[in-house]
Order: structure tokens, then sequence, then C-alpha cells
């Protein structure tokens, strides 16, 4: 047996087998992590990343901007569409199997009597990696929430960056955008600089609030930074400099406020050379985010009616995740398209379909995926077929191949959305 495979079986044994009936306090963790000789203690330069959306493409523009300027960079984020290994990258690689194997087994060596779940052990990985492989800069994503979340056992950031908040996970964080506010400011440390994305204004009352009761130093979208278009072209303001955006690779409008943030940061840290930055964000990849395909067997089927058609797909998996698509179909004026879907029991299909009313033909629903995906039948009992026509597939290749029949020929705008697990799934054939 390779350590491939093992890496494989031990992962798929540790998130069936967590813990259930645990509570989230950090405290476990602490402990855990004295006994591992507390290595996040001795990591370098941490920027420490919360919000709902954005999180992991703000940290792949950070890491570009800071590679780009001759910085070994290290992160952690999740969750991983392919690979595990993926959420640990050091210096540019991610982790290798054999390594995150043996860092796995030597953390539950030492909390045998200690219940951690997934997440818990995988940060504690992360933590030990980094120590190993020491980099100038750390980033860090967090996993859910801020305050109780693993990541926030880090004490000494440089930076605490939130990036857009919006309604999600309210079982674990709150019913309102004041409360997910809230936990999310839990990663804010007493007088270190805090970055904040563009927010509805409940969440940047509550985030600012925080901030002010730790005496933070505190730079917000809109008064110390913003986007701004010319003939389609975004622009970074800072002060009285100006950086033109060419993101090849990010599509939509978000990902320019993503990387904004990201050159906002750096430049008010003083670590940013305004001559190379534009060249360092100019092939930034954040896959599975508004990410169009252009190869692959999707794509073969595509091809042999009609190569001007396109697919992109996105794990949007939230009402404002939903409603970044939407704006992208509005702005582009695609009046063709297409939406295939699969989205978790946990989330509101109604919510998140909302923001689709009259921009897409039919909703193909992909019925073939694990009991915690909603099936054909409720998402038809939550949305009836008033408004959208629902068709159910078990595959998406099959919905792809009957939306290109329907069409005979015509352009049209495919979108498979609802789920990073679910976009994870349709990558591995297409990468």
């Amino acid at each position: 047996m390779t350590k491939f495979k093992d890496i494989n079986i031990l992962v798929d044994s540790l998130i069936k087998n967590q813990p259930k009936l645990v509570t989230y306090d950090l405290k476990r963790l602490r402990l855990v992590l004295r006994r591992l000789g507390s290595p996040q203690l001795i990591l370098k330069n941490i920027i420490h990343v919360a919000g709902t959306n954005g999180k992991g493409s703000t940290i792949a523009n950070l890491k570009a901007l800071l590679i780009g300027h001759g910085y070994s960079v290290n992160t952690f984020t999740s969750p991983h569409l392919l690979k595990v290994r993926e959420r640990i990258n050091i210096n540019g690689q991610d982790i290798a199997d054999d390594f995150l194997f043996d860092l796995l087994n030597h953390i539950i060596n030492k909390s045998q009597d200690i219940p951690l779940s997934f997440f818990e052990l995988i940060t504690c990985a992360g933590f030990l990696a980094f120590k190993e492989y020491q980099a100038d800069y750390t980033l860090i994503e967090v996993g859910l929430g801020g305050k109780k979340d693993a990541t926030n056992i880090i004490s000494s950031p440089i930076a605490s960056l939130i990036t857009p908040i919006s309604l999600d996970h309210q079982e674990f964080l709150g019913d309102s955008i004041s409360k997910i506010s809230l936990e999310k400011s839990g990663i804010i440390k007493k007088q270190v600089p805090l970055f904040i994305g563009k927010q509805p204004k409940q969440a940047l009352d509550v985030i600012k609030n925080t901030a002010a009761k730790l005496d933070c130093l505190v730079f917000e979208y809109g008064k110390d930074w913003s986007v701004t278009y010319s003939s389609d072209r975004p622009y970074v303001k800072l002060k009285d400099k100006i950086i033109e955006l060419d993101l090849k690779t990010l599509a939509g409008t978000f990902q320019s406020e993503n990387s904004a943030l990201a050159l906002a940061t750096l430049y008010y840290l003083d670590l940013l050379k305004f001559e190379i930055s534009k060249r360092c964000l100019a092939n930034v990849k954040w896959p599975g985010r508004f990410q169009y395909l252009n190869h692959g067997p999707l794509i073969d089927i595509i091809k042999r009616e009609n190569d001007k058609s396109k697919l992109i797909i996105d794990g949007a998996h939230n009402a404002s995740g939903a409603g970044v698509i939407a704006e992208e179909i509005s702005k582009n004026q695609w009046t063709n398209t297409w939406l295939i879907l699969a989205i978790q029991k946990s989330k509101d299909v109604v919510s998140f379909m909302e923001k689709f009313k009259g921009l897409v033909k039919s909703v193909f629903i992909i019925d073939s995926l694990e009991d915690n995906f909603q099936s054909h039948a409720e998402i038809v009992k939550q949305l009836g077929h008033a408004e959208f026509n629902i068709q159910k597939k078990q595959y998406a290749s099959e919905a792809v191949g009957e939306i290109i029949n329907k069409n005979k020929g015509e352009p049209v705008t495919i979108i498979i959305t609802g789920s990073l697990y679910f976009i994870g799934k349709i990558l591995e054939k297409h990468s």
C-alpha cells in the first residue's frame, strides 16, 4: 500500500469519525498544541483572513503579490477541491502526501485522550509544517466563523482581514448579519491593523465597534481604497495611487475587489511596490471560482455543436455567492443562460435561487451525489416550477448534453454551481 493511498484512507476515516458533540472554545486545541511544542507561536508575519466570501481568492492575491516581491510564503486554506494537501501550501508547493500523513499520525498520537475535529487536526498539521519549513509570511484562512475557529489560536498576526460578510452557516454563527459579523470579528487582535473588505452596513458597524474596543488601526473599502471602472477595466485607487488590474484568470467584479483588498493590505503595511504589482496579479489562480473551463469531457460535448458557447464553474453555496454570479450574468448580458445545480441540505436553496429569477432558461438538478445534498424532489418542493423550469439529471454531462441539443447550434452560457465539493468533482475530470 502506497503512502498516497494511506493519506486518503486516513483523511476519509478522520472526517467520517470526527467527534460530533464537542465544545468549540479552543481549550482542547491549545492543550494539544502545547504537547506539540506550540508551533503556532514560532510562525512569522501571519496575515489572518476571515469573512463569508472571497477569503481564498484574497489569500491567492496576497500570495502572488508577496512572492512577486521576492518573499517566501506559506498558506493555509480550506476547503480543498481535489486533494487535502491543497490546504497546506509551503512556498508555492502543496504539502507532500507522506509528510502530511506522518504529521497527522503524530498529532493523533499526541491527542488520543482529547477529541479533535478533522479541521482542528489539519490546522495542527499546518502549524507543524510551517514550523519546519518557515517562510517570510504565513497566510491563514479561517475555516468557519472566527472567534472559535481553530485558526484563531494564533495570537500575534501582523494584520487581520475581513472579506465581505453575508448569511451562511447560520446554524453555527447566528441568524443575522450582525451576529455573524460579531463571530467573524473574533479574529481581531488588540492593536493589530485591521483591513475591512466591502461590507453591508450591519456588518461594518459591528466590525468597527469591535476594532475600536481593541484599539486597532482600521483600513476599510470605500474610505482607504476603492475599485473603479473605465471602459470595463478595473482600477484600484490607493490614496493618490492608481493601479490597473489585469486579471486574466480571475473573472468577475468581486475578484477585482478581492485583489484590491490584497493590494491595500500590503500598501498600508508598507510592502507594496507599484511598478511590479500589476504583473504579480496578472496570472493569479484560484480554481473553482467563476472559472471558465476550456478543455475536458464537458467542453468536448459543447464543441461538437458550437465552439462559441461558454461553460463556467463556481463554488458559490450561499445567496451572496449566487448574487455575484447573477451580477455577472446581467453585466455580460448573457440571455441564453442555463444552470446546473447541486446544493447541500444545510443551504437555503430558496434564497440562493432567488438571485437567478429572470436570468436562467432552466435549472438542472444533479441527483447522484451524497445523502447530504438536496434531491431534485426536495428542491422542487421548496421552489416549485413557477419561477424556474427545474429538471433532474444524474450527471452534469447529461445536463450539458441536453442543453446543447435543445439549442441546436446556438451559443449558450452554462453555469455549474452550488457547492465547492461538487465543483471539485467536476474539476477532477477537467484539470
